[in-house]
């Protein structure tokens, strides 16, 4: 017996019968039968899918399914992302008319009661600019 296994073949044994005598067949059915070079084991592989529903599905279906999985799973998480950055822009760009007009607003500030409306009026500000403001 010799072990062959490495990198490419993680797990490689070689078996040479000591004598040509020996019958080759015979030496594999009989190790077949006796260790665990030949074993099956069962597999439930009902599941539910995407869609909802349970099924007996075969292994390339489970992994396109998986593969849909992630796909939109990893697209969700991105969008959740860019739609954070985009509305944290949204922000700062009202920030930065009021950066470039701090005088005018401050006075705004100062002498309106209610002076959100006023600021979305004259700057043309969202009702979410005005909040940060």
């Amino acid at each position: 017996m010799r072990d062959e296994s490495d990198h490419e073949n993680p797990t490689r044994l070689i078996i040479i019968p000591r004598s040509n005598r020996v019958d080759v067949a015979a030496l594999m059915d009989h190790l077949f039968a006796t260790t665990d070079l030949e074993r099956s084991y069962r597999v439930n592989l009902n599941m539910i899918g995407l869609n909802g529903r349970p099924h007996v599905k075969g292994l390339l279906e489970i992994l396109t399914e998986w593969l849909q999985f992630r796909t939109s799973t990893v697209t969700r998480r991105l969008q959740h992302r860019l739609d954070e950055i985009n509305y944290r822009l949204h922000i700062l760009e009202g920030l930065m008319i009021v950066y470039l007009n701090l005088d005018e607003i401050i006075k705004i500030i100062r002498k309106e009661d209610e002076p959100k409306p006023v600021l979305m009026k004259r700057f043309k500000l969202s009702d979410e600019q005005a909040d940060a403001i």
